[in-house]
């Protein structure tokens, strides 16, 4: 077998590779479309959404089962998901249009500034690289656009308290193997938003759960006081002001100091 002849086996075989790879991805996020269903409870993390998109051309990234547009029935919403399920029900819903999407790869198929407002909630938590999602909204939002974020905050006190005595979780997915892959305090995710293009206005603490906490209201009040601490799912309400400085999750090494000064500079 001549050289070009194995070049090309070696690429047929990367091909395959990636395909095989992408498939998974898929059934991944399709496996959890189904165990999780459609979801019509609104809690107050969207309701904060709700008041905070501006204009009428609005992107929902990650758009799962579609409550976005029982919130804002007058808007023209967009739909991106990789969930086969979700997309289903949010374009009966009545998304404009909706696209099956690996939003930590693929490029989002629209033009650069379309989107007035952007929304991703509870989203970032469960991709593998939460970075090409944020060049890609930054890309596709128009200058000064909206963009509206809420994850968990695995600095939310019964996290902090549950390492403690040695478990490790982050009280929204208890599950054996979670769904969520990637954690962010409050700190670490304004520093990650600030270095792909987004200027925070405000944080906004919410700490409400489809069932309710004992002392709810008290645990509510402190959670505006103290995000950072008490606050299990916060808002984060920002807007594009720049182009992304990164471009893609990178991984810098880091040891013993250097590591721990790190930690304590970014949350």
């Amino acid at each position: 077998m001549d050289a070009a002849c194995k070049k090309c086996e070696v690429c047929c075989a990367q091909c395959v590779g990636e395909m095989k790879m992408k498939s998974n991805i898929k059934q991944f996020y399709d496996n959890f479309a189904q165990e999780e269903g459609e979801i019509s409870y609104f809690l107050q993390r969207d309701l904060i959404m709700k008041d905070l998109v501006a204009g009428n051309k609005i992107l929902d990234v990650g758009c799962g089962s579609g409550k976005c547009i029982e919130l804002l029935p007058q808007k023209m919403i967009y739909g991106i998901d990789i969930a086969d399920e979700y997309l289903s029900i949010s374009k009966k819903k009545g998304y404009k249009r909706v696209d099956n999407i690996d939003l930590s790869s693929d490029e989002f198929p629209y033009p650069n500034n379309f989107f007035d407002s952007i929304i991703c909630m509870e989203v970032l938590e469960h991709l593998f690289d939460p970075i090409h999602t944020l060049v890609e909204i930054n890309r596709v939002l128009k200058s000064d656009g909206i963009l509206i974020i809420s994850v968990p905050n695995i600095g939310w006190l019964p996290c902090r308290l549950s390492l403690l005595m040695g478990y490790f979780s982050d009280f929204s997915n208890t599950s054996l193997v979670p769904s969520h892959i990637r954690f962010f305090t409050i700190k670490r995710l304004k520093f990650i938003l600030l270095h792909t293009g987004f200027k925070i206005i405000k944080v906004y603490g919410t700490a409400d759960f489809s069932y309710k906490l004992p002392f709810q209201k008290c645990i509510n009040f402190f959670a505006t006081i103290v995000p950072t601490v008490f606050a299990s799912n916060p808002v984060y309400y920002t807007k594009k002001y720049s182009n992304p400085e990164l471009k893609v999750n990178t991984h810098d090494q880091k040891h013993g100091l250097e590591s721990i000064k790190e930690v304590f500079r970014l949350g």
